[in-house]
């Protein structure tokens, strides 16, 4: 074994690391050869290479296995982890941690052709599974945060039992006092350590966003986010 410790970041394509394009694919973009979707498709390769649990993993010396996908919801990374990476890392690492930073909580997921798909309440025309869903469930912010309570819950209660140590926060989406007072674990939400409630706000500067102007992060701008996760681990001696 050559190294005793693991990380497992979950998330969406703040986990992931989209945002992180080369200087040619930003170049081949502003002179409109290719569309935004070709230079996401053209970034992929890149994205995981500068994504905060790489630049983390680094700073802690640990392995790394990032689960982050771009448009994932919470419940399919609750899904993913235990369903489908169902696995004791204990076997093989002496301390297993697993970060969530959280995405929008109105986002949904299911199995189909026996694969986990997201949704999200986002596009023109909505995506009709999306209005049935606003329509019938998504009332109130309520229904959303207790949607991602029970995947938070979910990885929470399977981390305890594989002995893992379980750390969550917010990529954009705040932790505000709604969804804390219905799921707060004080010395593992991130947030109770920063001023910020969720992770845009540390990289809300130009100079650390993507220039596709995505929404997402460049690579320091996953280096702040990796550095203040870093810093949260060492002040608090978590590691």
């Amino acid at each position: 074994m050559s190294n005793k410790n693991l990380l497992i970041a979950l998330g969406d394509s703040w986990t992931e690391g989209v945002g992180c394009y080369t200087d040619e694919i930003i170049s081949r973009y502003k002179s409109n050869k290719i569309t935004e979707d070709e230079a996401f498709n053209l970034g992929r390769q890149h994205f995981n290479l500068n994504s905060w649990p790489t630049i983390l993993s680094k700073l802690l010396n640990f392995d790394v296995i990032n689960l982050g996908l771009a448009g994932s919801s919470n419940s399919a990374m609750a899904k993913l982890l235990i369903n489908e990476h169902d696995k004791n890392y204990k076997d093989t690492y002496e301390n297993v941690y697993v970060i969530f930073l959280i995405s929008d909580p109105a986002r949904i997921s299911f199995y189909s052709d026996k694969k986990i798909q997201s949704w999200r309440p986002l596009g023109n025309p909505i995506d009709p599974i999306m209005e049935i869903y606003i329509k019938e469930i998504m009332h109130s912010n309520y229904d959303t945060d207790m949607e991602s309570v029970f995947a938070l819950k979910t990885i929470n209660y399977y981390c305890q039992a594989r002995g893992y140590k379980f750390l969550y926060g917010s990529a954009f989406y705040n932790v505000n006092s709604s969804l804390n007072a219905l799921f707060n674990l004080p010395k593992q939400n991130l947030h109770n350590f920063m001023k910020q409630q969720s992770m845009i706000h540390i990289v809300n500067k130009p100079k650390l966003k993507s220039q596709l102007g995505c929404g997402h992060p460049n690579q320091k701008g996953y280096a702040v986010i990796a550095d203040k996760i870093y810093s949260i681990m060492i002040e608090n001696k978590w590691i």
